[in-house]
């Protein structure tokens, strides 16, 4: 008796969580196609603080890039305090110059607004609290607003990979997948929409 009870307490027990499987498998999918729907509308990206977009500039490599030499200091209202920007000569967020010569193991971040430090102060991004938890290593962070994995990859190809990092973190999230298919961010054109061309 108590063998049955305990089959059909079990498999009770099996129905119920394949029902909760279904549902999150279900809501899952939902959402995903949600995300990438939306991506073929190619919608253009809308930020509420576009002042977010002035450290970037046109690229005809990669849709729009950090302005090089760049500095700029701004009140947030959010933070209450002053937030300041500022890029070395390729467009990087740190005042730091690097050498393609290297005296100690590089890690090189590349992704987008998460990495540039959007809305953080120049101390708060995670190139620079990186670079104060690993002391013994060369932190390259390349992190540019509204980015998806086609300009990381092309970042890393065009910039990064000249300073001959031996590790190379790819920083990404959901949204970067679906906004590969945008036309526009910031008024901005996606590198793969550039048309090339040839004389006859």
């Amino acid at each position: 008796m108590k063998s049955r009870r305990t089959k059909k307490i079990r498999k009770r027990q099996l129905r119920i969580l394949a029902l909760i499987l279904v549902i999150a498998i279900t809501i899952i999918s939902t959402l995903y196609a949600y995300v990438w729907i939306t991506g073929l509308l190619n919608k253009p990206l809308s930020y509420e603080e576009h002042s977010a977009a002035e450290p970037i500039m046109i690229s005809k490599r990669l849709g729009w890039e950090n302005k090089p030499n760049f500095y700029k200091s701004v009140y947030s209202g959010y933070h209450r305090k002053n937030i300041t920007f500022i890029h070395n000569s390729e467009g990087m967020r740190t005042e730091k110059e690097f050498s393609i010569n290297k005296t100690r193991p590089r890690i090189a971040i590349i992704g987008d607004s998460f990495v540039y430090g959007a809305g953080l102060d120049q101390d708060e991004t995670i190139g620079t609290r990186l670079q104060e938890l690993l002391p013994g290593f060369e932190i390259i962070s390349d992190g540019t607003i509204g980015y998806s994995t086609i300009q990381y990859m092309q970042t890393y190809d065009q910039r990064v990979r000249t300073y001959n990092p031996d590790i190379v973190i790819f920083s990404m999230y959901i949204n970067d997948f679906s906004e590969n298919s945008y036309i526009q961010v910031f008024d901005f054109y996606k590198p793969w929409v550039f048309v090339l061309e040839y004389d006859d």
